[in-house]
């Protein structure tokens, strides 16, 4: 994975196989900041940005993705992804409350997130199972969003996919 910043914050993600931890460490001296838990180590980065006008910090286990305050580390909200997630797809911030993710058994889906979420507040907008796994991270311009499907670069409407 490739570490992000956030203000004087490295943060990483880390830990073996069924013991997946995101950590913060200072930039200046690498002391830990704090630490969080997730349920499986992954090879997937970690994603910060504005999620309904606060920042967030995603993260992508196994079978659940996380939503963090990136400052404390606390756990906003989980949200199970059923099948699970790809290896080594991040979470991609769209607009300011969707998620696009990349998933192993649904395709590719977008997630919508209303203020303050919890589990419930999380819906799914669509889903596209004819997109198959990749490594590649999807690209959104406009209103549309270019992604690979195996070997094919495929185009999608952000829309309804």
């Amino acid at each position: 994975t490739s570490p992000v910043l956030f203000g004087n914050s490295v943060i990483v993600l880390a830990g073996i196989e069924d013991n997946g931890f995101v950590i913060a460490l200072d930039k200046l001296t690498g002391e830990i900041k704090w630490k969080a838990e997730q349920d499986k180590a992954e090879y997937r980065s970690p994603t910060i940005g504005k999620l309904n006008n606060n920042y967030a910090l995603l993260t992508a286990g196994g079978e659940l993705l996380y939503c963090l305050d990136p400052k404390t580390g606390q756990t906003k909200w989980k949200y199970p992804i059923e099948g699970g997630l790809t290896n080594t797809a991040m979470p991609v911030l769209v607009k300011e409350n969707w998620i696009l993710l990349q998933t192993q058994q649904q395709g590719l889906i977008l997630l919508e997130v209303n203020q303050d979420p919890v589990q419930s507040d999380i819906k799914i907008v669509w889903k596209n199972k004819k997109i198959k796994n990749t490594e590649c991270l999807p690209s959104i311009q406009d209103e549309h969003i270019y992604c690979y499907s195996g070997r094919f670069l495929t185009c999608l409407s952000l829309m309804d996919g």
